[in-house]
C-alpha cells in the first residue's frame, strides 16, 4: 500500500474516455475503495484553494474539490486495510505540473484512459 491515507492508484485520462465507467466498475469490487467525490483533484492545487471564477464554479465545481491534505486523507479514512484506495481525478493528466506529485508516490500505479478523436462512433 502507498503512504497512509493516500491512494494506491490513480485513474487519469481524457474527457469522455470512459473513466467514469471505470470508476463505477472498480467501485463494485470489494477489494477497492473509491472516495466520493470521484474527482477530488487534490494534486491540482498544491494546498491552495481553486481560483476558478467561471459560471457555476462556486456552486458546482469547487464544492467537489479537495485541496487540504487533512481533507484529502479523510476521503480514504473509511477504506479497510485490505482495500486498495484509488483517486479518479482525470484532470491530473491534462494539468501541467499535476502529475509531478502523483508519479513518485511509492507503491502507487496509474491507469490512463484515452480516446481517439476525429472519428465518428461508427468508425467512418
Amino acid at each position: 500500500m502507498s503512504g497512509e491515507g493516500f491512494p494506491d492508484f490513480f485513474v487519469v485520462g481524457a474527457a469522455k474516455a470512459g473513466t467514469t465507467s471505470l470508476y463505477r466498475y472498480l467501485g463494485q469490487h470489494d477489494g477497492v475503495f473509491l472516495p466520493v467525490p470521484k474527482e477530488p483533484g487534490y494534486f491540482l492545487f498544491e494546498g491552495r484553494p481553486p481560483a476558478y471564477a467561471g459560471p457555476w464554479d462556486r456552486e458546482v465545481i469547487i464544492p467537489t474539490l479537495v485541496w487540504e491534505t487533512q481533507a484529502y486523507r479523510a476521503l480514504f479514512a473509511a477504506a479497510r486495510p485490505d482495500q486498495r484506495r484509488g483517486d479518479c481525478s482525470v484532470a491530473y493528466l491534462a494539468t501541467p505540473g499535476a502529475s509531478g506529485p502523483v508519479a513518485p508516490m511509492p507503491g502507487s500505479w496509474s491507469c490512463c484512459g484515452t480516446r481517439r478523436s476525429g472519428r465518428s462512433r461508427t468508425g467512418a
